[in-house]
């Protein structure tokens, strides 16, 4: 992999959009592939932001565990990348 930062020499910027019933293990999964620095290893560098629509109030995610986001959804702008957890019941709107 190339270690060359994102566009214009900064880190790629990955949001992940919270929202109530989002599945723990997908955001395990977008946390542990884009917020971990691997650039040591020759991968590029990621700035992974969780988003949602305030930052005061926790995300709740299935299982029991919560999420804090610490971007609001006006962030999703500045992201080159914009990474959607699953969850299970898909087809009820939230």
């Amino acid at each position: 992999m190339d270690s060359t930062p994102g566009p214009v020499g900064r880190p790629y910027r990955v949001a992940l959009v919270a929202f109530p019933g989002i599945r723990a293990f997908d955001v395990s999964v977008i946390t542990e592939v884009w917020g971990q620095d691997r650039t040591d290893r020759g991968a590029p560098a990621f700035d992974l932001r969780r988003t949602a629509s305030d930052t005061a109030t926790p995300v709740p995610m299935r299982g029991g565990l919560a999420l804090l986001p610490d971007r609001t959804l006006g962030w999703l702008d500045r992201a080159d990348l914009i990474v959607i957890p699953g969850r299970d019941d898909h087809l009820t709107p939230t």
